[in-house]
């Protein structure tokens, strides 16, 4: 096994518990050990024959258990939010927390020449929190501003490496930016008008000129439905396009999450509108640079900690949260504007000292979405017994998602050897099928380990069963 098998023995550590121990398993559940052979077949044994990579190592001996193709270099779907959010609680204190910042001098009649909303990368910053942001800024005395600048300069602002492989609009690939608002994400409904009218348009959060309606649909009297909603860029703007028909019958359609053009310049309207409905009067247009170090904080609002976004990113494989600490993981280091190349560089440096096999690997995002990214099944494990040692190690394992207990895995591993007993990150792509982390055995063995399918062409239902065969029968199920 090399440097991980090393390692783990020079140096054994516990690892934590599983969430719900087990014993007195019914006979019938219990299995003699399986063979390397065994579980091969069950990985290999599925429709379409998909490229199938594995690897399995008990984490007290180093010995492989396992091993199909390790060295492989495959993609990595969500799994790779594994180097990210790892190199975050490497790296960086697990207490921080991000601040939004309004800063401006105030005159004696309430106005603010220069008001400045500076972005500190914060993900989880919903429409609720820009409006306590906006009533902070009114109790502070704001009245009237002159000019709105907005400071986004944490960040650069290219869409994540890999994200432009497709056009849609769906939210799972919105901007990330150093201010963003509900995940860079608007919700569109749209309710029939009378026949022969544009049916009614409403596009929420309020984010003044920041967006855009175009409505070229109709409303009738009767007939079927062919209403189209898209959103697109305009600019930094992002402009929704609604066309087609809509009888008069129809129910309101709520049309879900739609990425947004631009997060910041989102943001920034979102923001703005919140002002216009205080009564605070933005006379001049908004300028995005970076604001004058000097002004006086007005308001301020301050995220969760990181290991709370970790936690997130990691249980419900939030692509946005995942964005963000990767190019946190830059910034917060001083490599400013973070940028995709930075944040690689700085993600890699965070395992300085680990014993990890880095040939192949490119972490060319930080969610593993589409194909920027590459691994090998021994970089993954590799990843995963480390930690297992490291300081940060078990809080890094508990914000993993737990088999059949909670995340991505509630619905997953519920026989009675695997609940609570896998604490894995997945991963999906229309091509990919992965999964790894922790298994833990009843009789008291931990084992690291990584899965993946590349090259499927079939809903992923049968590729997650054969990962969640293996390690049920690696841990004594039959």
């Amino acid at each position: 096994m090399g440097a991980l098998a090393t390692s783990i023995r020079a140096a054994p550590a516990p690892v934590p518990a599983p969430v719900a121990a087990t014993s007195g398993l019914p006979e019938a559940d219990v299995s003699a050990p399986p063979t390397a052979a065994e579980l091969r077949e069950i990985l290999v044994g599925v429709p379409g024959k998909p490229i199938a990579t594995a690897l399995i190592v008990d984490l007290a001996s180093g010995a492989v258990v396992m091993d199909v193709d390790a060295g492989r270099v495959v993609f990595p779907a969500s799994v790779e939010k594994m180097f990210t959010t790892a190199a975050v609680l490497r790296s960086l204190p697990h207490d921080r927390r991000l601040a939004t910042v309004v800063r401006g001098t105030l005159d004696g009649r309430g106005k603010v020449a220069v008001l400045a909303l500076v972005g500190g990368g914060d993900p989880t910053m919903a429409v609720g929190d820009w409006t306590r942001l906006a009533d902070a800024t009114a109790k502070a005395g704001v009245r009237s501003v002159g000019r709105l600048v907005v400071d986004s300069t944490l960040f650069d602002d290219a869409n994540p490496r890999g994200f432009d492989e497709k056009t849609t609009d769906a939210a799972f690939r919105a901007p990330v930016g150093a201010l963003t608002c509900d995940g860079a994400t608007l919700q569109v409904t749209v309710r029939p008008g009378p026949a022969g009218a544009p049916p009614t348009v409403t596009v929420t959060p309020d984010a003044a000129d920041a967006v855009v309606v175009r409505n070229e649909a109709e409303t009738v009297k009767k007939g079927r439905s062919s209403l189209a909603v898209v959103a697109r860029a305009l600019g930094r703007r992002t402009e929704v396009v609604v066309t087609g028909r809509m009888p008069r019958s129809q129910k309101t359609v709520g049309t879900g999450r739609r990425r947004v053009a631009d997060a910041s310049y989102f943001a920034a309207g979102v923001f703005r509108a919140l002002l216009q409905k205080r009564g605070i009067a933005v006379e001049g247009s908004t300028a995005f640079q970076r604001a004058p170090a000097d002004l006086p904080l007005l308001a301020q609002h301050n995220s969760p900690t990181l290991l709370e976004i970790v936690r997130t990113t990691n249980k419900t494989s939030h692509n946005g949260y995942a964005e963000t600490l990767y190019k946190l993981a830059a910034a917060l280091h001083g490599q400013v504007p973070a940028t995709a190349e930075r944040a690689e560089v700085a993600v890699r440096q965070a395992f300085d000292g680990l014993a990890v096999r880095w040939a192949g690997v490119q972490l060319g995002n930080g969610s593993g979405l589409y194909h920027a990214s590459k691994v090998t099944c021994e970089a993954v494990v590799d990843l995963v017994g480390t930690m297992a040692q490291d300081p940060a190690g078990a809080a890094w394992r508990a914000s993993l998602a737990v088999g059949g207990i909670d995340g991505t895995l509630r619905g997953r591993l519920h026989h009675v050897v695997t609940k609570g007993r896998v604490h894995a990150k997945t991963g999906t792509l229309d091509d990919v099928v992965g999964l790894a982390g922790y298994a833990a055995a009843l009789d008291g063995r931990t084992y690291a380990f990584a899965f993946f399918y590349n090259g499927v062409r079939a809903a992923p239902g049968p590729y997650r069963a054969a990962h969640d065969k293996v390690l049920r029968r690696l841990l004594g199920g039959t």
